[in-house]
């Protein structure tokens, strides 16, 4: 086990109790921290990461605002206690260029307590996030891969003189390039 978080359920709402719109499946969401306890203790900023882990979906550089269908809401207080709750995301008019954002509870609603926890020794943690040396090797190829491509793609004559030296070449004795998996 690498680690374990111990959450006792208070209350549930299942989301059949909650009248209005759902969340079509696949659908893209935004996951919401609420709460000083998640940057301050070490055990909330280990369960932050879990959940982020479980609710993960697309990651994306920018956001539009039309594409976002409902938020998770993960509330932590200063009672151990820590409530989640799902909303949808309604876009009203609001006489301006950007709209007015309404959220109505859609469900579930659970209210959690936080009993224990026990985080990975360091050593465990650390195997467990270790990159295995046959991907690093991928990834590295493909980077050189993409580079070659988009300086032959290029007009430039100087360019292109670079990358058929660059396919050309060979990699040199001690390089990751020469590594065998």
């Amino acid at each position: 086990m690498l680690d374990m978080y111990e959450l006792g359920i208070d209350a549930y709402t299942p989301i059949a109790a909650f009248k209005g719109g759902k969340c079509a499946e696949g659908a893209k969401h935004m996951v919401l921290f609420q709460g000083q306890l998640f940057d301050q203790k070490d055990e909330y900023k280990d369960l932050r990461n879990y959940f982020l882990d479980f609710f993960r979906g697309e990651t994306h550089e920018s956001i539009n605002l039309a594409a976002v269908d409902h938020v998770i809401s993960i509330t932590a207080d200063d009672a151990a206690k820590i409530y989640l709750r799902v909303y949808t995301v309604q876009l009203k008019r609001s006489g301006t260029r950007l709209p007015r954002i309404e959220l109505e509870e859609m469900g579930p609603s659970v209210n959690f307590t936080f009993r224990r926890s026990k985080p990975a020794a360091v050593h465990v943690m650390k195997e467990a996030l270790k990159v295995p040396r046959t991907l690093k090797v991928i990834l590295l190829l493909l980077y050189k891969c993409l580079y070659i491509f988009f300086c032959c793609c290029c007009c430039s004559p100087k360019r292109r003189r670079i990358s058929r030296r660059m396919c050309s070449a060979r990699p040199m004795a001690g390089s990751i390039w020469a590594a065998r998996t």
